[in-house]
């Protein structure tokens, strides 16, 4: 593929969610900025958003390390003896979820803390949602809470906590911090896929000619045989199915515009180029093994595919628009 070279070019890349499936995506945008991309606007969510956090600055190689880097599970995430144990008494008894992300949380603030604000070098926005609203809330790299929400968008519900943001006084009266756990008027944040899988709309809403779309899963759904083995597997399937709707919503929406904007003299709407990087069925282990064979392996495809992408043609052929 060639990259568009004109500087007047608004280019834009989103990632979508996908758990430990994002390593695919860290390939995608090795092969993307060694052909020369350098995007003007990155918008991710859940594991997207931390992958396009360096992306953002334009940092590649830098995101290859932090995925390098990560051995097992344990780095990521620990579990809660107690609700693994007892299942639901562990719920009842006060753990929102089943695992707990204090490894992933904890990279987040290291390197969100390390980054100022001129280590950008494209305009930076993080999804998630609100639980008390139900409302998609975009973060950007000025956010006084980017960390916290960059933990948010990528807490599954049900699997991780939600994250909770709200401001406080002290007893001191004048220090304000963020409470550690939900409390009455909390802000409770979880995964931005639950509203925006790909959040292609963000970049539309940014003004973007150009848009690259690296997922973690294809925009056609596979039968899945075998056994369920857990409600984590009807879980993790069954969100699989509603975000691969919104996936096709979103990049049929992006075609209708094109041709309103073909068809009709003096149109609001613009064209935009829309290029889709997907894995199709080739990414077999699940949204939480991080295991680091695994990890390796989804580079490697993903560095692959970045050759690859679907564009508007072959997108518009695809859906039958």
């Amino acid at each position: 593929m060639t990259i568009d070279s004109d500087v007047s070019t608004k280019k834009a890349l989103v990632l979508s969610g996908g758990g430990s499936k994002g390593a695919v995506q860290v390939g995608m945008a090795m092969r993307l900025f060694q052909e020369g991309f350098k995007p003007d606007f990155v918008a991710g969510v859940s594991v997207g958003a931390l992958n396009g956090f360096f992306l953002a600055q334009h940092k590649p190689d830098l995101l290859y390390n932090l995925w390098k880097n990560i051995k097992s599970s344990d780095d990521v995430y620990r579990s809660r003896w107690l609700t693994l144990g007892l299942g639901l008494i562990g719920w009842q008894w006060g753990y929102p979820s089943i695992y707990k992300p204090g490894p992933i949380k904890k990279l987040i603030r290291k390197h969100v803390k390390a980054t100022k604000p001129e280590d950008f070098k494209a305009e930076f926005r993080c999804g998630t949602v609100n639980l008390r609203d139900g409302e998609y809330v975009v973060a950007h790299q000025g956010s006084d809470y980017l960390g916290r929400m960059m933990a948010g968008s990528m807490s599954i519900p049900i699997v991780f906590p939600p994250v909770p943001v709200c401001e406080r006084r002290s007893f001191l009266g004048f220090l304000r911090r963020t409470e550690p756990k939900p409390v009455d008027g909390c802000d409770l944040f979880v995964d931005g896929c639950v509203r925006a899988n790909s959040p292609i709309s963000d970049a539309i809403d940014y003004g973007a000619d150009e848009i690259h779309v690296l997922q973690t899963g294809g925009t056609t759904l596979h039968r899945m045989d075998g056994d369920f083995m857990s409600f984590i597997d009807i879980i993790s399937r069954t969100i699989e199915i509603m975000l691969h709707q919104k996936l096709v919503d979103d990049i049929k929406g992006v075609l209708v515009r094109n041709d309103l904007a073909a068809a009709t003299e003096g149109s609001v709407y613009r064209h935009v180029k829309l290029y889709v990087y997907e894995p199709e069925d080739a990414v077999t282990q699940g949204c939480l093994d991080f295991d680091q064979q695994a990890i390796q392996e989804c580079i490697d495809l993903g560095y692959e595919l970045g050759r690859y992408p679907k564009d508007n043609n072959q997108l518009a052929s695809w859906f039958g628009t």
